[in-house]
Protein backbone atom coordinates (compact mmCIF):
# COMPACT_ATOMS: atom_id res chain seq x y z
CA UNK A 1 0.00 0.00 0.00
CA UNK A 2 1.20 3.27 -1.40
CA UNK A 3 -0.12 6.59 0.77
CA UNK A 4 0.69 10.12 0.95
CA UNK A 5 1.55 11.75 4.31
CA UNK A 6 -0.21 15.30 4.78
CA UNK A 7 1.52 17.23 8.11
CA UNK A 8 -0.23 20.29 8.54
CA UNK A 9 1.47 23.50 8.87
CA UNK A 10 -0.11 23.18 12.66
CA UNK A 11 1.08 20.14 13.34
CA UNK A 12 4.83 20.68 11.69
CA UNK A 13 5.19 24.04 13.56
CA UNK A 14 4.09 22.65 17.21
CA UNK A 15 4.43 18.90 17.04
CA UNK A 16 7.01 17.35 14.74
CA UNK A 17 7.39 14.81 16.26
CA UNK A 18 4.04 13.38 16.04
CA UNK A 19 4.34 13.14 12.29
CA UNK A 20 7.67 11.31 12.54
CA UNK A 21 6.00 9.02 14.86
CA UNK A 22 3.07 8.59 12.24
CA UNK A 23 5.75 7.57 9.35
CA UNK A 24 7.27 5.03 11.67
CA UNK A 25 4.45 3.63 12.40
CA UNK A 26 3.18 3.20 9.05
CA UNK A 27 6.40 1.90 7.72
CA UNK A 28 6.61 -1.04 10.65
CA UNK A 29 3.34 -1.94 9.44
CA UNK A 30 4.61 -1.90 5.60
CA UNK A 31 2.89 0.74 4.18
CA UNK A 32 5.35 3.01 1.71
CA UNK A 33 4.57 6.55 2.84
CA UNK A 34 5.52 9.39 0.83
CA UNK A 35 5.47 13.46 0.97
CA UNK A 36 3.90 14.50 -2.36
CA UNK A 37 6.56 17.47 -2.86
CA UNK A 38 3.78 19.85 -4.56
CA UNK A 39 1.37 19.93 -1.84
CA UNK A 40 0.91 22.94 0.24
CA UNK A 41 -2.30 24.57 2.38
CA UNK A 42 -5.12 22.31 2.72
CA UNK A 43 -7.29 25.35 2.25
CA UNK A 44 -8.66 25.17 5.60
CA UNK A 45 -8.36 28.74 6.26
CA UNK A 46 -9.82 29.98 3.37
CA UNK A 47 -12.94 27.67 3.62
CA UNK A 48 -13.31 28.51 7.40
CA UNK A 49 -13.58 32.04 6.80
CA UNK A 50 -15.50 31.53 3.54
CA UNK A 51 -13.35 32.49 1.04
CA UNK A 52 -14.78 29.70 -1.18
CA UNK A 53 -13.43 31.27 -4.75
CA UNK A 54 -9.99 32.07 -3.25
CA UNK A 55 -10.18 28.46 -2.07
CA UNK A 56 -10.53 26.91 -5.83
CA UNK A 57 -6.64 26.90 -6.69
CA UNK A 58 -5.58 25.70 -3.89
CA UNK A 59 -8.13 22.60 -3.64
CA UNK A 60 -7.21 21.76 -7.31
CA UNK A 61 -3.27 21.68 -6.01
CA UNK A 62 -4.67 19.68 -2.83
CA UNK A 63 -6.46 17.37 -4.80
CA UNK A 64 -3.59 17.38 -7.16
CA UNK A 65 -0.77 16.48 -5.11
CA UNK A 66 -2.47 13.33 -3.62
CA UNK A 67 -3.63 11.74 -6.76
CA UNK A 68 -2.56 8.12 -7.67
CA UNK A 69 -1.81 6.97 -3.81
CA UNK A 70 -3.79 4.73 -1.94
CA UNK A 71 -4.92 6.65 0.42
CA UNK A 72 -3.88 10.12 2.19
CA UNK A 73 -3.17 10.33 5.38
CA UNK A 74 -3.30 13.78 7.26
CA UNK A 75 -1.82 14.38 10.87
CA UNK A 76 -4.13 16.16 12.58
CA UNK A 77 -7.78 16.37 14.82
CA UNK A 78 -9.54 17.98 11.62
CA UNK A 79 -11.13 16.50 8.92
CA UNK A 80 -8.93 15.51 5.87
CA UNK A 81 -9.44 18.57 4.02
CA UNK A 82 -11.96 21.17 5.22
CA UNK A 83 -11.95 21.83 1.18
CA UNK A 84 -12.87 18.37 0.07
CA UNK A 85 -15.78 18.59 2.78
CA UNK A 86 -16.97 21.82 1.02
CA UNK A 87 -17.05 19.96 -1.95
CA UNK A 88 -20.45 20.44 -3.04
CA UNK A 89 -20.07 24.61 -2.79
CA UNK A 90 -16.83 24.39 -4.24
CA UNK A 91 -17.76 21.29 -7.30
CA UNK A 92 -19.14 24.34 -9.17
CA UNK A 93 -15.86 26.77 -9.24
CA UNK A 94 -14.01 23.85 -9.79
Amino acid sequence: MRVALMVTCINDALYPRTGQAVVRLLRRLGVDVDFPESQTCCAQPMVNTGYLDEAVPVVRNFVDSFAGYDGCWRVSGSPPSPALAALPSLRARL
